[in-house]
């Protein structure tokens, strides 16, 4: 199946690539029933996507957990409500939607799959659109017409002389023709048949109304007659943003006027941010910098951001003991997407502390990647990329000689998924690895500990992340999800996700493990 192209009008398709398996059955359906659909099968650009979304007759918004995440998709249906273009909400998983986050869709305009007792009737649903009829290839339409039976002007004459000409008139035509044969017909309409005014006889019966379906400010009307019945729908309206008055669903009127910006307060690094436009106003804030210690080099209180290196620690100053919880920096990496200040110091938390030795998993996820970048299929941790990675081009990025040689080559164990079974293949032999499901239930036995931020340089790798303080982006565990071709995860508010997310998803933040020794 390939994207329409041509220049009939055809339905938009807005969808995540990790849904790619739920949405792509749907659209080989839409397009066997004849209607004329544009999707984004990976090759375009944005700009394609752009010109494609401008030029369509309809949006179909293929809601899910993703979508709700993706920027993309939500910008997706923030412009069409911009341009007044009709958006159908479909729900291809047995779930109910948060309808409220996706207000420019309208109350009435979803399509839910938990709501149809089978796949047949759902695609059903979805087809009885009103707004997705002009996509249909409906072939070469036909049309009725038909011509007005009259009389001529000699008749229209004979008419107005009655009285004297009538009865030579009935005489000339019972001789010439029979006056059996001659009738004078009325002309049929929607409630009444075409008779004859003399004799009464029935040519052709009342048309019927042909009737128009009622709008939003209109009832049903026929379209010979004029007659109505019943009233208009009303309008379905919108809430207006700061990019678009309120816009009914229906008909696409607006009403109103636009509403003020919706701010996300200046930080360190960026100005004052509209969260539904992405209009900017004033300056970012200065940075608060906390002087360097022993431990950290200088580092701002408001984000974070490092600058510099930690202070020398004097020969006689006695090592601190590593306790679980603590904070440390070791090794370095891009973290706020500047690489012309270099390469920050990684700051990591302290799990376990072992004698000598202690486990580290880094306060922030550093980088995104799929769990997997080939073949999606039958994927277990020693097979991923996302291992191989990490211990080839990570591991020689982020520490130099001297760190690699105080981090241990650990033996981490395969543990199959608690909950689906899902097998996890053999023990590997790692310096850096992801933590399994029971390790974050043991590091981490209360969720909102789990929340991870991706940094500046992740987030501009694509990685997933929340805007509000409370919640971070989603982040990989090596731990398999419900099958082979899924690995589990940790979400942006610190659930477990052991169903997973399909290991080619390229959302995903990485947050490495690694045992090092103290001393």
């Amino acid at each position: 199946m390939v994207p329409y192209e041509g220049k009939k009008p055809y339905a938009y398709i807005s969808y995540t690539a990790e849904d790619a398996h739920l949405v792509m059955p749907i659209l080989e359906q839409l397009a066997a029933k004849g209607y004329r659909i544009w999707f984004d099968n990976g090759t375009g650009q944005q700009e394609d996507k752009l010109s494609a979304l401008s030029k369509s007759a309809v949006v179909l918004a293929f809601v899910t957990a993703n979508f709700n995440g993706s920027d993309g998709c939500r910008r997706d249906v923030y412009f069409a409500a911009g341009q007044s273009k009709p958006v159908l909400g479909i729900v291809p998983e047995e779930v109910q939607p948060d309808k409220n986050r996706l207000p420019q869709i309208g109350e009435n305009r979803w399509v839910c799959a938990a709501d149809f007792p089978s796949e047949e009737a759902f695609i059903e649903g979805i087809c009885k659109c009103p707004d997705l009829e002009p996509c249909r290839q409906n072939g070469a339409a036909g049309g009725t017409g038909g011509g007005k039976t009259g009389v001529g002007s000699a008749l229209e004459w004979a008419k107005r002389n009655w009285r004297s000409l009538g009865a030579a008139v009935a005489v000339l035509l019972l001789l010439l023709i029979g006056y059996h044969t001659i009738h004078f017909w009325s002309t049929e309409s929607c409630t009444e048949a075409a008779v004859c005014r003399l004799c009464g006889r029935e040519r052709a019966a009342a048309t019927g109304h042909d009737w128009k379906a009622a709008d939003c400010e209109t009832p049903g009307t026929c379209r010979r007659c004029g007659e109505t019945q019943g009233i208009a729908l009303g309008h379905q309206w919108t809430d207006a943003t700061c990019q678009s008055a309120a816009v009914c669903s229906v008909c696409g009127k607006k009403s109103g006027e636009k509403a003020e910006h919706d701010w996300l307060p200046a930080t360190c690094n960026y100005p004052q941010t509209c969260v539904f436009c992405g209009e900017v106003t004033g300056t970012a804030l200065d940075h608060q910098w906390q002087d360097a210690t022993y431990d950290a080099p200088r580092t701002c209180v408001l984000c974070g951001q490092t600058d510099g290196e930690p202070l020398e620690r004097p020969q006689s100053q006695p090592q601190i003991q590593l306790e679980e919880g603590d904070l440390v920096y070791f090794g370095s990496y891009e973290q706020d997407n500047n690489t012309g200040n270099g390469k920050e110091n990684i700051r990591w938390v302290v799990l376990e502390v072992l004698e000598d030795y202690a486990l580290l998993l880094s306060e922030h996820a550093l980088d995104c990647k799929p769990y997997h970048s080939g073949n999606g299929k039958n994927i277990t941790w020693e097979e991923s990329s996302l291992r191989s990675w990490l211990n080839d081009e990570f591991l020689d990025s982020a520490f130099n000689a001297g760190e690699q040689m105080r981090i241990l080559q650990t033996r981490v164990s395969a543990q199959d998924n608690p909950d689906f079974g899902t097998e996890a293949g053999e023990t590997t032999e790692d310096y850096v690895f992801l933590l399994s499901i029971a390790e974050v239930e043991t590091y981490f036995p209360d969720y909102p500990d789990r929340v991870c931020e991706p940094t500046a340089y992740a987030q501009a790798q694509g990685a997933f992340s929340h805007a509000d303080a409370d919640r971070g982006g989603w982040w990989w565990l090596r731990t398999p999800g419900a099958s082979e071709d899924c690995a589990a995860s940790v979400n942006s508010n610190g659930i477990l996700d052991t169903e997973g997310s399909a290991v080619t998803g390229t959302k995903g933040s990485v947050r490495p493990a690694i045992w090092i020794q103290l001393n």
